[in-house]
C-alpha cells in the first residue's frame, strides 16, 4: 500500500499588513500545486491595514488545504486579530507577544454631515464593538476599558498561551 507522503509549503510573512504582504500572500498561495496538503505560514507583524488582514483571514478560513499559522516575536493590531479569527491550527512560538486595540482608519473627516464619512466612521465602530465582544473573554475589566478608550495593551507571551492555548 502507497503512503501519502505530506507536501508542505512554508511561507513567511513578516512587516507590515499591506498590499505587498497581500500580493506576497496571493501569490504564494496561487502557486500552491494540487498535491500541497499542508501550508505553515509563519506571522511576524506590527499590524497594518485591516483590509488587507480580511482578505488573507478570509483566504485562510476558506482553504481547503491545512493551513497551520505560527506567531513568531510579535503580532500586534491586524496581526492579532487574523490570528485570533483564523480558523485553522496555531502555534504561539516562545517570547511571541501581542498588542491589541481598537481599529481605524487613516482618512480625514471633511465635514461631520458628510455621508460617506459618517458611513465609514459607523463601519468602523460597529467593526471595534464586535471585536470587543469577541475580546471579553480574554480581558480584564481594565483592560476592556482600555480598549474602549483606544487604548494599546500589550500581551506578554504568557498571557498570549492562556489565551490561545
Amino acid at each position: 500500500m502507497d503512503t501519502i507522503k505530506p507536501n508542505k509549503q512554508f511561507l513567511y510573512l513578516n512587516g507590515e499588513m499591506n498590499d505587498d504582504m497581500v500580493n506576497s500572500f496571493l501569490n504564494f498561495y496561487n502557486s500552491l500545486n494540487s498535491e500541497t496538503n499542508e501550508v505553515m505560514i509563519y506571522l511576524n507583524s506590527e499590524g497594518g491595514l485591516y483590509c488587507s488582514m480580511q482578505i488573507m483571514l478570509d483566504i485562510i478560513n476558506h482553504s481547503k488545504v491545512k493551513i497551520t499559522l505560527i506567531a513568531v516575536e510579535h503580532i500586534m493590531s491586524c496581526a492579532f486579530l487574523l490570528f485570533y479569527f483564523a480558523k485553522c491550527d496555531k502555534i504561539l512560538m516562545s517570547n511571541c507577544y501581542g498588542c491589541v486595540h481598537t481599529i481605524s482608519s487613516m482618512f480625514e473627516l471633511r465635514d461631520k454631515k458628510f455621508e460617506g464619512d459618517i458611513v465609514r466612521l459607523n463601519e468602523i465602530n460597529d467593526v471595534n464593538k464586535k471585536i470587543e465582544h469577541n475580546f471579553k473573554s480574554f480581558l480584564t475589566n481594565e483592560e476592556l476599558k482600555k480598549f474602549k478608550d483606544g487604548e494599546d495593551i500589550y500581551l506578554s507571551n504568557k498571557r498570549m498561551k492562556e489565551i490561545f492555548n
